[in-house]
């Protein structure tokens, strides 16, 4: 009985001591973090140069970070400018799909009034009232921002001095990765907490990896997919969908699957069959990648999975979708490593 309650206790002050951290303590290491992630990634490449050519830290970090930059600079470079000349053309054909969607809108409506014998117009007369309550919000918020163009700046001048500070912090701790291990390894911290922080970092490492592996190869596969299907905006679409997949528990079926379901209610057949074989590449890549990198690291069941993600919404906000199931991986690796 008293195991049990120590336990308890234990659980509770780990899982308040771990929302602390995230809540107070993340905000200021996140860049931080980050740097380590990239480091850890580069560092056997560098590693490999020296042992192989002989080419000291001091050479090969800058010719890393060089090609590094100039081909994701490529890369973004191009993603941009395919990006900007969708929403272009998105912006060009709004009022198009705007007249079409009201199209629909009035038929779904007309049917409202039918089945629920009330008044011919009611229902499309409540729509347009929100419709335009919506739009009377979005000019109110637009007008805010072009009053507020300096905040605006400073916002985008603190994204870059963030990015500044992870490529510097990546460069740094790389340089100094063997001294760095020396001193943790020496450390309070590493004394007390070897195996927790050895576990978190195992997970997180696993976990960032596979996650970036698999938001390429479903960006890539589902904007080839879009544009077999002829879909003007592919690049927006797959870049959504690769973003949107990321998310524990959701993931592209929530998007691909009612897309499909959609086009089947067109009579375009072979849309759906695109979208349908997409959602099952997605699964499978997931799948594949999660169980070579990743395995039975993690090891939490989805309904927990989908609890710590409402708990940290209502804890942390938006970002509480990603926020709460580290936090549920926090605790777990903790609670393990101690009983």
């Amino acid at each position: 009985m008293k195991q049990d309650v120590k336990e308890l206790w234990y659980m509770i002050g780990t899982t308040v001591a771990v929302y602390g951290a995230i809540r107070y303590l993340l905000p200021l290491v996140v860049p931080f973090l980050f740097s380590y992630f990239f480091a850890r990634l580069l560092y056997p490449l560098v590693a490999s140069l020296k042992k192989k050519w002989n080419i000291s830290k001091a050479i090969s970090i800058p010719l890393l970070m060089a090609a590094i930059l100039s081909i994701l600079g490529f890369g973004i470079f191009k993603l941009c400018k395919s990006v900007f000349f969708q929403v272009q053309k998105l912006a060009r054909m709004m009022p198009v799909y705007e007249l079409r969607i009201m199209k629909r809108i009035e038929s779904i409506c007309s049917c409202c009034d039918t089945t629920f014998s009330m008044s011919e117009g009611s229902a499309l007369k409540f729509v347009q009232e929100k419709w335009d309550a919506i739009i009377t919000q979005g000019k109110n918020h637009f007008s805010n921002i072009s009053w507020n163009t300096i905040s605006e700046f400073g916002r985008i001048f603190g994204i870059f001095w963030c990015i500044f500070v992870v490529i510097w912090g990546m460069i740094l701790i790389i340089k100094d990765m063997d001294e760095l291990k020396i001193i943790y390894e020496e450390s309070w911290v590493y004394q007390h907490g070897s195996k927790v922080f050895k576990g978190l970092g195992e997970i997180g490492m696993a976990y960032g990896k596979a996650q970036l592996i698999i938001m390429s190869v479903v960006f890539s596969v589902c904007s080839v997919g879009f544009i077999l299907i002829g879909n003007s905006y592919a690049i927006i679409l797959g870049l959504f969908v690769s973003v949107f997949d990321a998310f524990p528990v959701l993931g592209s079926g929530l998007i691909l699957i009612p897309w499909a379901i959609f086009e089947l209610f067109r009579g375009n057949w072979l849309g759906a069959a695109v979208l349908f074989t997409l959602y099952v590449i997605c699964q499978v890549v997931r799948e594949w990648v999660e169980a070579k990198i990743i395995g039975n690291q993690i090891g939490i069941k989805p309904i927990f999975t989908i609890m710590s993600m409402y708990a940290g919404v209502q804890l942390f906000g938006v970002f509480g979708f990603i926020l709460g199931p580290i936090a549920l991986m926090i605790v777990k690796t903790v609670l393990q490593n101690q009983w």
